[in-house]
């Protein structure tokens, strides 16, 4: 595996595997939304046209 990913790309999501899970799946079929090959290629490109936020780790609150 490689070391930047702590994610396998061949995950099986069967029922044996979620079972080692502390979340178990609910409300229906669990569904695979992991986007891959061109599709995965085509949303990082779109994903750079998005709008941005900054989001501040250490907020700085100031109470009057």
């Amino acid at each position: 595996m490689n070391k930047k990913s702590s994610v396998s790309e061949n995950v099986v999501l069967d029922e044996k595997t979620l079972a080692g899970f502390p979340q178990q799946p609910h409300g229906g079929k669990l569904v695979d939304r992991v986007a891959r090959g061109e599709e995965r290629e085509r949303e990082l490109a779109r994903a750079k046209t998005l709008p941005r936020i900054m989001v501040d780790t250490e907020p700085r609150l100031r109470w009057k």
